[in-house]
């Protein structure tokens, strides 16, 4: 069921849209509309809601709005392939350092929203704090690898920020001169 409509640009150029109701979506039990523009004749029209709709019914229809997963939703997926590629010891210790480290600041956050800028910001942070701060870029990175092979994200945003550079120890106290008078 679609309704046609023949609208006019600023131009003065008359061009065809409809508005198309394809089905119920089985996950969240919502109605699918989809509304398309910028066709020159009613038969054109009528052909892409002809489309969408057998395209709807074999599955493979492709809602505009993205079904966005968190940064630990694919940790999860990550983890499970990671943990058959090492030993048990570098394992844990690379669990316990995404817990510790990463987890707070990124895994609530959609993977697909997490910008350079944050993770710029995180490493600037670290590099105070922490010794190792260049593995949490590393294990930042690993997540957003995993991703792209998995076609949730196209690219990497730990690749773009600059790594900053330590210019004190973490280690390091101030020594006191005990033998000064």
């Amino acid at each position: 069921m679609a309704t046609y409509k023949q609208y006019e640009k600023s131009n003065g150029q008359k061009l065809w849209m409809f508005k198309s109701y394809l089905g119920i979506n089985p996950n969240t039990g919502k109605q699918v509309m989809t509304t398309r523009r910028g066709f020159k004749t009613k038969k054109e029209a009528q052909l892409a809601v002809s489309r969408l709709q057998v395209q709807y019914e074999k599955g493979e229809y492709n809602r505009p709005e993205k079904d966005s997963k968190t940064f630990q939703e694919i940790f999860d997926l990550w983890k499970e392939n990671y943990k058959h590629t090492v030993k048990e010891s570098t394992y844990v210790k690379a669990m316990n350092q995404y817990e510790v480290h990463v987890l707070p600041v990124f895994g609530k956050k959609k993977i697909d929203e997490i910008t350079v800028t944050e993770i710029q910001k995180f490493a600037n942070k670290n590099v105070k704090k922490f010794v190792k701060y260049r593995d949490f870029i590393t294990d930042i990175s690993r997540i957003f690898e995993f991703a792209i092979r998995l076609g949730i994200v196209e690219n990497n945003p730990t690749l773009r920020i600059t790594v900053p550079k330590r210019k004190e120890s973490v280690y390091e106290e101030k020594r006191l001169n005990y033998y000064s008078f």
